[in-house]
């Protein structure tokens, strides 16, 4: 995959998570609303409650179509919290319409019995997935970490490279300017002692070159001179 481990991680387990307890939070909330509006047994509230459920349960769809898509990779667990989501759903649609109708009897074991046996599951394979999730993210987590470490290191050690070679081709240029003046020096020397057959090796184009071959010169002169 081209996409880098943080770029997974955003777009994939982290957005997975928060669907996943955003779907365990509003089947929750639409089971409370569910089971206030069974226990007071207003009908002048119903419409309020119904509302708070429908928005609930849109809210619900948004995070299923979500986990429809997801990327990540534990997509059996996902798939069985999408199903038991639904078993949800539906019967507490039946037990809404149960209560709409009157049926306060009929909508009493579906609200008391199948909704928490369902809710129950949810946040079971919720939880699973949650564990899962946690996982996935600390090995993301710890492999951008490494790549972080490698990088500094290889960064660390072409630096070092780079001082070393510095260093070396430091030395290696003030050895080429220093070691043609200390010949010169030497020769200059033997010239004020008298001896005028000092061999200079260094020739180059350079000012020290220029020099050399002046002293070279200087001392062919004077030994035609003596001869």
């Amino acid at each position: 995959m081209s996409r880098n481990k943080l770029e997974e991680f955003k777009e994939g387990s982290y957005l997975t998570d928060i669907a996943v307890k955003m779907a365990r939070i509003e089947t929750g909330m639409a089971a409370r609303y569910l089971r206030d509006m069974y226990i007071q047994n207003d009908p002048s509230t119903y419409e309020h409650y119904v509302a708070l459920i429908e928005e609930n349960l849109n809210s619900l769809h948004k995070g299923v179509d979500f986990l429809k898509a997801t990327s990540v990779e534990n997509k059996e667990q996902i798939e069985q919290l999408k199903v038991v989501v639904g078993e949800w759903e539906n019967v507490a649609t039946q037990a809404l319409n149960l209560i709409l109708e009157g049926k306060d009897a009929l909508s009493y074991e579906l609200i008391i019995e199948e909704c928490p046996r369902l809710l129950n599951q949810v946040d079971s394979i919720a939880a699973e997935i949650d564990e899962a999730i946690a996982i996935e993210q600390e090995d993301i987590l710890n492999s951008s970490v490494k790549i972080t470490q490698l990088i500094i290191i290889i960064v660390s050690s072409l630096l070092v490279i780079s001082i070393i070679l510095s260093i070396i081709i430091s030395r290696r240029i003030t050895q080429s300017i220093v070691n043609p003046l200390e010949e010169l020096e030497e020769a200059a020397l033997q010239m004020s002692k008298g001896n005028i057959q000092v061999e200079i090796k260094y020739d180059g184009d350079d000012a020290v070159g220029k020099l050399a071959e002046s002293m070279r010169n200087c001392m062919i002169t004077l030994n035609t001179y003596i001869s």
